[in-house]
Order: structure tokens, then C-alpha cells, then sequence
């Protein structure tokens, strides 16, 4: 069952390496991770999530927000990768911190874009 936020929208909820989101069961992965120091004393993370749909095209598919004929616009790999600043909530719900981007490279300078500080990356 995927959890949802007190809007009603869909949460990606992770289970076994699958992702299930607004009704439909997703792929997605964390492909990469980062830290950055907030005020010279505390770590935070930094994921970018890999998908195979295209998140805020579902949410204003749900929302009956979409342009006719507006279709997701997925990478030739048929993925799409988002920032969370926040990670995987305890319940394995996820919800991005950004658009979506067409490659990890661009997700990653969005990244580094957003913070005050370099990240540093695991992965």
C-alpha cells in the first residue's frame, strides 16, 4: 500500500527495490549520494533518486493540472533523476526536492547549486 502525504498526492514507498507511487508500482534507486556541512558543524545528505516515470507529471496528472497533450518527457533511458536533501523517511516514503533532471550529472550540479557549501560525493 503506498503512503501518502495530507495532501492526498502519492509517496514513493519503498518495498524490496521497488518504488510504489500515486497507484502505480514504480523502479527507482538512489544512484548517488553526497554531504554537505550546514553552518561548519552538521553534515547533511544529499540523494539523487533514479526513476522510471516522471514524478511532477503524475502529480499534475493526479491534480487534473496538465496541458492537453502534455506527455512526461523521460531521458533516452527512460529514467529521470531527482534531489532529496532529506532522504528516505523512516517509512521509506521519499518525496523530491527538485525538478526532475535528465542525467545524474545534471542532478548533481543542481545539487551543488543549492547549498552553501561543496558536496562531497559518495557514490
Amino acid at each position: 500500500m503506498a503512503s501518502t502525504d495530507t495532501s492526498g498526492r502519492g509517496l514513493l514507498r519503498v518495498a524490496g527495490g521497488r518504488l510504489r507511487t500515486l497507484g502505480r508500482v514504480a523502479e527507482a534507486a538512489i544512484v548517488a549520494r553526497g554531504s554537505w556541512t550546514y553552518g561548519g558543524v552538521a553534515t547533511k545528505p544529499v540523494f539523487i533518486i533514479a526513476t522510471d516515470y516522471d514524478f511532477w507529471f503524475e502529480v499534475a496528472k493526479a491534480d487534473g493540472d496538465l496541458e492537453p497533450g502534455e506527455e512526461p518527457d523521460l531521458n533516452a533511458e527512460n529514467r529521470l533523476y531527482y534531489l532529496s536533501f532529506h532522504g528516505l523517511r523512516d517509512n521509506g516514503t521519499f518525496w523530491p526536492d527538485s525538478v526532475a533532471y535528465k542525467s545524474i550529472e545534471a542532478a548533481r550540479l543542481a545539487g551543488e547549486s543549492r547549498v552553501p557549501t561543496s558536496i562531497v560525493w559518495d557514490s
